[in-house]
Formats: C-alpha cells, sequence, structure tokens
C-alpha cells in the first residue's frame, strides 16, 4: 500500500545499454529527485531506476510500443508515473525529429539520449588531461542547475555534465505534459528541437502552482487502498472514479486536443466525406430524410456517437490498454481519460461533417433538393445536416476500423512528440 504524500517515478531502462549510459542515468535520477524535492518538497520523492531486460530495444524504438510497456510496468510495480529511457532513436509519426513521447493518458513519457549523446556541439576532453571523477554536486539557481565535477579515476567529457542538464531539461519538459502543462516559452516547457540549446530548465511560477495542485490528488491513496474504494464493484468504482475527479479528467482530455485527432486519420475521413457526398446525391435518402421526425433524428444521432466510439474502442482492442489483474485506479483513469478523448474526438468529427453537410446544401441547387426530398417548400437545412452527419459518423466507423492500429492508438496515446 502506497504511503501519503509520497510520488514515486519508475526510471525503466533495458540492462544491455552501455555503462556510460546506464551512470548517466542513475546520476540523472539522483539529480531530479533532489531537484523535485527542493521545488516540491510537500511531497516526498522516489526515482527508482529499474532494469528490465523485456524492455523493447531496437535500432529505431517504436515510441508507441515503448508507452505499452511503460505503462504495464508502471501499474506492476505502483509507479505514479514512469520514465522509459533508451539511448536509441525514436521512430517518429508526426514530426521529422523525436527526442521525447509524453502520454498524459498513460502516466508515461519515453526519454531518448541519442540526439543529445551524438550532438555535434559536443566538445571532448584532450586525452592527456587530468582524470576526471563522476562527481556531481547540483544547485539551482533561478532557472538554471548549475553542476560541478571534480578530478579522480575515469576519463569523461566536459560535455557530460552538460549532457544531463540537457536530458534533466527533456524529461521536466514531458513531466510538465504528463502532470498538465502545455507550452511556454517562458519556461522549460518552451518547444525545442534541438534540446543542446536550453535558455530555462525550470517551470514558472504559475507552472509550479498548478503541478502542486495536480500532484496532490496523486499523493492521496488510491481509491483500492481506502475503505470505502476496497468494497466498490466495478461499476461503482468506476462512477466513484468520475465522481471524485470528473474535472481533472476533462482536464486530460481536453490536454490530448482531441478535437484534432482525425486529421490523422485518413481512412476514417475519407470514408466519412465520400459517404456524406453519395447521400446528397442520392434522391431516396433526401426523401427519407424529408420523413423522419427531428427528435427521433437527435436520439439517433447521440446513439449513433456512442456506438462509433465503442466499435472503435474493441474494434482496435483499445480495451487492452492499461491492463491489471484486479481493479486499480490507475487503470481506471487511464480507460476512462482513453473513452473520453475518443468520444470527444467523434463528437468535434461530428460537428465538423454537420458544417460540411450545411455547406453542401447551399452549394447545391435548390430546386434540385427540393424536388428529390419531396418538399414543397423549403428545405430544412439544420434536420438535413444533421441526418447526413448521423450517417456519415455511421460509415466512419467502419472506415476507423481500416485504419492500422498503430496510427489510431498514436493519435490516441501522444500527448506530444518532443
Amino acid at each position: 500500500m502506497k504511503q501519503d504524500n509520497i510520488i514515486i517515478i519508475g526510471c525503466l531502462i533495458n540492462p544491455s545499454e552501455q555503462n556510460k549510459f546506464k551512470q548517466t542515468i542513475a546520476e540523472l535520477a539522483n539529480l531530479l529527485q533532489s531537484e523535485l524535492q527542493a521545488t516540491f518538497p510537500q511531497f516526498t520523492w522516489r526515482l527508482p531506476v529499474v532494469e528490465r531486460s523485456d524492455l523493447p530495444q531496437n535500432p529505431l524504438q517504436d515510441p508507441l510500443e515503448l508507452l505499452e510497456f511503460g505503462s504495464n510496468l508502471k501499474l506492476e510495480y505502483g509507479f505514479d508515473f514512469a520514465l522509459v529511457f533508451t539511448n536509441m532513436p525514436l521512430k517518429p509519426r508526426f514530426n521529422q525529429i523525436v527526442n521525447a513521447v509524453s502520454s498524459n493518458m498513460l502516466e508515461t513519457a519515453i526519454i531518448s539520449t541519442a540526439r543529445i549523446f551524438e550532438s555535434p556541439s559536443k566538445i571532448q576532453i584532450n586525452q592527456s588531461s587530468p582524470e576526471v571523477t563522476h562527481q556531481y554536486h547540483a544547485t539551482q539557481s533561478n532557472n538554471t542547475t548549475q553542476q560541478a565535477c571534480t578530478t579522480g579515476d575515469s576519463q569523461y567529457s566536459i560535455s557530460l555534465l552538460n549532457t544531463i542538464n540537457q536530458i534533466l531539461a527533456l524529461c521536466k519538459h514531458n513531466l510538465g505534459h504528463l502532470w498538465g502543462l502545455d507550452h511556454n516559452d517562458q519556461s522549460v516547457m518552451a518547444p525545442l528541437i534541438n534540446w543542446t540549446d536550453i535558455n530555462n530548465t525550470d517551470w514558472t511560477r504559475g507552472e509550479k502552482e498548478h503541478i502542486l495542485a495536480y500532484l496532490k490528488k496523486i499523493a492521496d491513496p488510491r481509491l483500492e487502498e481506502t475503505t470505502a474504494g476496497s468494497k466498490l464493484g466495478q461499476i461503482f468504482f468506476y462512477l466513484h472514479l468520475l465522481k471524485q475527479e470528473g474535472l481533472s479528467i476533462l482536464r486530460d482530455i481536453l490536454l490530448l486536443r482531441s478535437w484534432l485527432m482525425m486529421l490523422h486519420l485518413g481512412k476514417f475521413t475519407v470514408t466519412t466525406v465520400i459517404s456524406v457526398i453519395f447521400l446528397f446525391l442520392s434522391a431516396e435518402a433526401l426523401e427519407m430524410g424529408a420523413s423522419l421526425d427531428t427528435n427521433w433524428v437527435n436520439v439517433s444521432s447521440v446513439v449513433i456517437i456512442m456506438l462509433t466510439t465503442f466499435s472503435l474502442y474493441f474494434g482496435q482492442n483499445l480495451h487492452k490498454i492499461a491492463r491489471s489483474d484486479k481493479i486499480m485506479e490507475q487503470a481506471v483513469r487511464s480507460r476512462i481519460v482513453l473513452i473520453g478523448t475518443l468520444l470527444t474526438g467523434i463528437i468535434a468529427f461530428w460537428l465538423s461533417v454537420f458544417l460540411f453537410a450545411i455547406i453542401i446544401i447551399y452549394i447545391l441547387p435548390h430546386k434540385v433538393l427540393l424536388n428529390w426530398s419531396g418538399l414543397s417548400s423549403s428545405l430544412p437545412v439544420i434536420h438535413y445536416a444533421k441526418i447526413m452527419a448521423t450517417f456519415g459518423i455511421m460509415a466512419s466507423a467502419l472506415g476507423g476500423n481500416l485504419e492500422e492500429t498503430e496510427d489510431l492508438k498514436a493519435v490516441l496515446f501522444y500527448t506530444e512528440e518532443t
């Protein structure tokens, strides 16, 4: 059972990584723990470094695979958050260059040090220079972490100190996303392509206040660990969690910008648009629309949106994400955020198709539409737009399940490719 006011961030690495990399991550975990403890003394911070030989290790790492793996290990070890470190480059999906991928939904982030270690700006120490020992003294002043190094046994590059500082900033940026922060050019949340050029390495005062409020809920005992929560059945567990953390869950859903989700799903979008166009070119569809009651159309729209959401949820095996042997708050919360993100995306897409249908109605000849619908006076624009949007969403359920599973998961899970 987790104790009060303890935040655990698991640092996951593959034991087959080079010793230099593992040593750097160990130093980084200690430094990050010290900074978080100094910044948020209200909590006790723990950052255990866990080596897992079953952690995927490929020449080009798939962040989606690592996110799912890290999320499962987070539940297995009882971590609050997970950082998965790799020295291999990450496979990009939406950007050309990827240093890290965060998922607020899965409370997991993937950090790649490949580009940082291989930066051409690194200045190597001369081989004849004094040997150096890897002992770091970290002190925080305003937005910069000052680090010092003392001489000793093993050879290091002078840039190793800067390297840890760069990885530290990258970690804090992605932790900020896990904790509900958006981009901010005035802090470590500034979007960067090259993490060897860092101006700010800390959060602003306002961001720290937001993080503190966010973490207070995380540090509390989990619902399954409370007396009341341990007695709840599965349905009531979901309802109780929604009542308790509804606003926080809604904020996480909006942070994922789910209304832009369908812009990345080509088959889904094309299937819907083509279906709407063919419906408008069909006299039978317009004639049927004239006979449908408005209330029936409204109810049908809601039902079909829900059915489309769950068709994608189960059709793409999204229900297998964040699974655990017993009911757990973290797993349940991830599923609720996932369903909510998918539902919000479907609703946003329905509204887009609705507006698209209105535009088509005004473009097509009015007399032709009246003749096809069998109406004598005016065409109910809103009524027909709702019908076309609803039928279009029905077709999109098929189109959505034609999408590659990995592409749909990436659209849903990724908070950002950094």
